[in-house]
């Protein structure tokens, strides 16, 4: 099975929660979180991404998640590699945490 080029994922800043096509690099997502990746939370297969430093760096809460504080990226997983999200996992993401 070969890596995707590219990730399907929903980026939550403080600001907005969009759907985007980024690079699947280790250096692209951690641009997205502004840092070293830690994975917060798996739901099924998608995979919730933060900034592991994002306290110590005083970045701003985030709206989306209690407690949690930066961007957050979330991906699915096809087991040891991120992968795209899908259609039925981003609708999932927008009814239950977007709120839309």
């Amino acid at each position: 099975m070969s890596m995707e080029n590219e990730l399907r994922c929903v980026v939550f800043s403080a600001h907005s929660a969009r759907v985007t096509t980024i690079p699947n690099t280790l250096k692209a997502l951690q641009a997205q979180v502004k840092g070293p990746i830690e994975v917060l939370e798996r739901k099924g297969k998608i995979v919730f991404l933060c900034n592991e430093e994002g306290r110590l760096k005083n970045m701003g809460t985030n709206p989306y998640f209690c407690g949690i504080v930066g961007p957050v990226v979330a991906v699915s997983s096809n087991g040891e590699e991120f992968a795209s999200l899908c259609d039925a996992e981003i609708e999932w993401i927008k009814e239950r945490i977007i709120r839309e």
